[in-house]
């Protein structure tokens, strides 16, 4: 059966390094299926190393060109599709994963599956409440775009929005859904801003299915909001399906992410037993250490291996 499955966004600058990420999963985990989400390069444009049974090539057929909702809405079409899968466990976990994020232990399926068996309400673990420093992870940005976007400012978004593309009279009901959502969300616990770190997070099966309800991704108001960062969409999206985001970076949790460098040294952050470290693309530098992106995969990879 297939445990997991890991969804990979690739732009034309990820095809240098998404080998890291690749590599480290079949490294470290058993029974997956990757998919690798094309939007802009060509198929032609992979490595050939990356493909084999285990991966699946999926290309987006019109490039986001950076529009957020529609990079959000490429990832969950992937998921829904993974649906299909014949062997797909009734446990499986769905898996964004950057290409800039490498799985460092074996475990992590396990661990994910052992937390959506014990906590029927956690619909989505992430990197969602405290940093890895351990501050309080907030995002006051957010919380103040969305309560502001309920009323008269987000109105007006929508229609400017459909107004440049000649869809103005469907920019109501496109706000009109939007209201929906949050407050549909808001109902069922989420509080505004509340997101995880778009780097790496992971769903349960029943998430991916209330997504793949017609209704859902084809008719997203997010569809209408471009700079609406994708890991800011997806967790209303888990509230409105009746689950939580549930925050797993405590030590011996799964992630230990970052929104951008990081922030301690890479071999503490691991030794803290998490299973998947984000970002690698900056590589990491201090006093005494200056690693490029790849010495900082060779040293993390090869210590989970020891």
């Amino acid at each position: 059966m297939i445990e997991s499955v890991f969804f990979i966004p690739l732009a034309q600058g990820d095809l240098s390094r998404v080998a890291n990420t690749v590599n480290s999963i079949r490294t470290f985990c058993r029974d997956y299926r990757i998919y690798l989400l094309l939007d802009g390069p060509s198929a032609d444009s992979l490595n050939p190393a990356l493909l084999g049974d285990d991966v699946i090539v999926l290309q987006n057929p019109v490039p986001t060109r950076r529009h957020w909702g529609k990079i959000w809405a490429m990832q969950c079409r992937a998921m829904v599709a993974a649906l299909d899968i014949p062997e797909l466990s009734a446990r499986a976990i769905f898996v964004k994963i950057d290409a800039d994020a490498i799985v460092v232990r074996a475990g992590l399926v396990e661990r994910a599956q052992r937390i959506f068996d014990t906590r029927p309400a956690a619909g989505q673990l992430g990197q969602g409440f405290s940093s890895i420093l351990g501050g309080r992870l907030n995002n006051p940005g957010w919380a103040n775009y969305y309560q502001k976007m309920m009323g008269w400012r987000g109105a007006l978004r929508f229609v400017r929005h459909g107004a440049a593309h000649g869809r103005v009279a469907q920019a109501w009901g496109a706000f009109a859904r939007f209201r929906r959502l949050l407050n549909l969300a808001a109902s069922h616990g989420y509080a505004w801003g509340e997101f995880a770190i778009g780097g790496s997070y992971i769903v349960r099966r029943a998430v991916v299915e209330y997504m793949a309800r017609p209704d859902v991704l084809d008719d997203s108001p997010f569809l209408w909001l471009p700079d609406t960062g994708e890991d800011g969409v997806m967790t209303p999206y888990v509230y409105a399906a009746g689950y939580s985001l549930m925050d797993d970076g405590s030590d011996g949790g799964i992630f230990g992410v970052e929104g951008k460098q990081i922030r301690m040294h890479p071999q503490l952050l691991r030794q803290r037993g998490h299973y998947i470290i984000h970002p690698t693309k900056y590589g990491y530098e201090d006093a005494e250490v200056r690693w490029d992106e790849d010495q900082l995969v060779q040293s993390l990879c090869m210590e989970g291996q020891a």
